[in-house]
This record gives structure tokens, C-alpha cells and sequence, in this order.
């Protein structure tokens, strides 16, 4: 409550909390392990506090991991919540990107972070006021051989200063002709932005890495003045490769990706059939195309979800979805007869509940490892007594799988669960399973 009535917290260790339900909690101190993290149970549903002296006012880039949101002086600001290492293999999502602008006052500043995944790590990079490119949280497409470039990208731009960013652009360039300029849209104070950008030139001819070099400008002709610069590599494959292509979201205009995985083999020119895969939680895209062995009769299509968490495909990681089958059905050449959903793990619960949302738009959907709902698989089976959980309940209404469950006569069903799994239990396969045996028979579970 102290927050919320503009009051900052100053916590003491052994100091005691009551919380409105009457709880009560101390404060304890804790040290981080020798690579700077904390973790343990304290921080699985806590607060974490630490004081930071300044000898002047500055600016400073705040790098967290693992926290769910932080305060800073009392203002609140995003955490970075799925982040629970340094660094990352290739083949894993990465969520190392987070730097948010802040600035320091002299003297004592609190940094009031909120956890609830057992782990936290933070760093502080002191910087000079100014704008600048956060280049590990970019989204680029692949450029393919023989084709002419016409994509978007997207970087994070930092406004680590007090005053508004207005009237920027960003100027892309490489040394093979790809080029761009885009007009950056208006950036608050100590604040950031995705900022989706065009790339267009001619069409490589060879495969390998091209090194995209941005720039950040103000003003025009003489008067033009460099604000911060950067490079992206974009790699160039084959037409013929999994790869990633990017578009323009019709929920909110940023740059996404999906990734492609283009039949085997040559191309007869009739119609193929369309695999549109959902990911699991922490999978990006383009690995989850890279699992795929290319098929001779189809294309696999790879959505994101909005990010490797995003929403569980429900709501806007739906919508992706549903937007990138639009373009896909759009772009390729498709036999609309043969279009068929599936998924893995959170992938395999959108699976479940769009095949059983939008049976019209596929021939048959194959879920491995998927949840039913969050009533199911997350509150496991919770009543919802209370008035106000009731609501809340009513109101998710449109993602409660057995209300549709009539619609799953329209489709094939293939439902595949390991029998050991720790994640995704078996009772949720089996629960469905059950569902369909009491009125279709065009399914098939099979257990590992």
C-alpha cells in the first residue's frame, strides 16, 4: 500500500511487514553467489531491495534478470522476467536484451525489484545522456538468393536523455546496395521503442552474412546530425532453406517473424499442403522450423506468439497466428483442403484451443504435450467460489476448451503425451482423450 500512497519503503533487515490479509513477513539480507546472482526460495514471491549512491546526478542502463518488474525511486519500470542467466546457446531463446534508461539522483536511490521466480541478478552501466541502439533485442528476416529485397526489421532505440525524441530517422545501409530510411517515432524521456524499419536493394546472389549499418539522424542537408550508430548482420540463405520472414503486425504495427520450412525437392506446381506449427514456452520460431526434417508434399509455417512466452496463443499470440496463416495461405501456393494446426507443450495447448475455436480452417490438428486450459492445467480445477473469482472466470469463457469441444467433430484429432512428462502432466491428454471418445471417433492418443 505504501507504494501505491506515493510512500517508499525502508526496509531494515528484521524490520516486519503486515500485508492486508494480515500476514506478516521480516525483512532478511541476503548475498549473491560468486557470478553476482541471488537465488533461493526467499525470492519466489518477494521483494528485493537495494540502495545505490550516486555522487551526482547521472544517467545510468539497468540490465536485470529474473525480476518481474522494478521501482525505481518509487516509479515503476518493466522487468525481465523469463531471463535467469547470462548467456545462451544458439539453439535456446535468449533474454539477455533488457537495458532500460535511468536516472540516478545524488545520494542514496532505491531500486525496489519484484521477483517471483527464485532467481535475480542486476547490473548498472554507468552512460552519458543520449540516444543509442540496443542491438540485441533486433528482429531481422533472412534475404534470399536470387530475390529482391523488400523487408522490415526492427532494433530498440534508448532515449537515455530528458527530453522527448522527435523528428528522427533511421538510415539503413550495406555495402551490396540494401538501404532505407524510416522515420522513428516519438520517444519519451528516459524511455525506449521497438522501432520497425524498411530494408529494400537488390537481390544477393550468394549466400553468407550482410552487415546492415544503421544510423540514427536528426534534422535534414547540412544540418543533419548523427545520434548513435549501429550494425545488424541479416544472413542470406536459400530459397529453398528454413528461414525467417517478417511482416508488419495488424495488432499493434511492430515487426514479428515467422519461419518457413519450404517443401523438398522440385516444385510441380500444384498446390501443397500447409503445416502451421505453435511453439512451446522459451522456443523461438526459427528454431522450432529448424526441428523439422522438410517435407516433399507441404510447407511448415512457424508463428511466434508475439515473444518464446508471449500468450499461450490465446488473445494476441492468437491473433498472430491466425494473421501469419492469412499471409501464408496468401503468398504460397496451398491447397486449402489440406491445411493442418499443431503445436508442442504451450504450443500444443493453442493447438487445442484454436483447432477447437476455428475448425473451419483446418483439416485436422495433432497437439503433443498440450494442456487443455488454464483452469485445467494452472488452477487445477478450481471451483471459483468467490463472486469475484467467478467473474474473472465467466470472463475467460471464450478459452475454455470443453464449452467448444462439439467443434472437434469437424476434425481429425491426433493427441501424443509422454507418459513421464513433469511439465505437462498426462491427465490432461487423457482428460481430453476421454472428452472425444464420447462423441467423435476420428481421433487417435497415442502415449510414449
Amino acid at each position: 500500500g505504501g507504494i501505491i500512497d506515493g510512500k517508499t519503503p525502508t526496509p531494515r533487515k528484521g524490520d516486519m511487514v503486515t500485508f492486508s490479509d494480515g500476514k506478516t513477513v521480516l525483512w532478511t539480507e541476503e548475498s549473491a553467489d560468486s557470478d553476482s546472482w541471488f537465488k533461493g526460495k526467499y525470492l519466489g514471491g518477494a521483494y528485493a531491495c537495494f540502495t545505490v549512491n550516486a555522487n551526482s546526478d547521472r544517467v545510468a542502463l539497468l540490465e536485470s534478470f529474473g525480476d518481474d518488474m522494478v521501482y525505481v525511486n518509487g516509479v515503476p519500470r518493466e522487468g525481465n522476467k523469463y531471463a535467469y542467466k547470462d548467456t545462451y546457446p544458439v539453439w535456446e531463446a535468449s533474454f539477455n536484451y533488457s537495458r532500460i534508461p535511468i536516472r540516478l539522483r545524488k545520494g542514496e536511490n532505491q531500486l525496489l525489484f519484484v521477483c517471483s521466480r527464485g532467481v535475480l541478478k542486476v547490473r548498472l552501466q554507468d552512460i552519458e545522456p543520449g540516444v543509442i541502439f540496443n542491438t540485441a533485442d533486433a528482429t531481422v528476416p533472412n534475404f534470399l538468393t536470387g530475390q529482391k529485397v523488400d523487408d522490415y526489421a526492427a532494433v530498440v532505440v534508448i532515449n537515455a536523455t530528458d527530453k522527448p525524441l522527435e523528428g528522427a530517422y533511421i538510415e539503413a545501409g550495406s555495402a551490396n546496395g540494401v538501404s532505407g530510411r524510416t522515420k522513428v517515432p516519438l520517444i519519451q524521456p528516459m524511455s525506449l521503442r521497438k522501432v520497425g524499419f524498411k530494408l529494400e536493394g537488390p537481390a544477393p546472389t550468394t549466400a553468407g552474412v550482410t552487415d546492415i549499418k544503421l544510423d540514427l539522424t536528426n534534422g535534414s542537408g547540412d544540418a543533419t546530425k548523427k545520434l548513435a550508430e549501429a550494425e545488424i548482420p541479416i544472413e542470406t540463405v536459400s530459397p529453398s532453406a528454413t528461414h525467417n520472414v517478417t511482416f508488419i503486425s495488424n495488432i499493434d504495427g511492430s515487426v514479428q517473424y515467422y519461419a518457413i520450412v519450404p517443401p523438398r525437392g522440385p516444385d510441380n506446381g500444384k498446390p501443397k499442403a500447409l503445416f502451421l506449427s505453435l511453439h512451446g514456452a522459451g522456443v523461438i520460431a526459427t528454431n522450432m522450423a529448424k526441428s523439422y526434417y522438410p517435407k516433399t508434399w507441404g510447407y511448415i509455417v512457424c508463428p511466434t506468439n508475439g515473444r518464446p512466452y508471449g500468450f499461450d496463443w490465446e488473445d494476441w499470440g492468437r491473433m498472430d497466428a491466425l494473421q501469419v496463416l492469412h499471409i501464408a495461405k496468401s503468398t504460397l501456393n496451398i491447397d486449402p483442403s489440406r491445411i493442418y494446426l499443431t503445436g508442442h507443450s504451450m504450443g500444443g495447448h493453442g493447438t487445442i484451443i484454436n483447432g477447437a475455436t476455428y475448425p473451419d480452417q483446418f483439416a485436422a490438428i495433432g497437439a503433443s504435450a498440450g494442456w487443455i486450459s488454464w483452469w485445467t492445467y494452472v488452477f487445477h480445477h478450481d471451483t471459483a467460489s468467490s463472486p469475484m473469482a467467478m467473474m474473472l472466470r465467466r470472463a475467460t469463457m471464450p478459452l475454455n476448451t470443453y464449452k467448444l469441444k462439439e467443434n472437434y467433430k469437424q476434425l481429425g484429432v491426433y493427441i501424443l503425451q509422454g507418459s513421464e512428462d513433469d511439465n505437462v502432466p498426462i491427465t490432461e491428454s487423457i482428460s481430453l482423450s476421454d472428452t472425444l471418445s464420447k462423441f467423435d471417433r476420428d481421433f487417435v492418443f497415442h502415449e510414449e
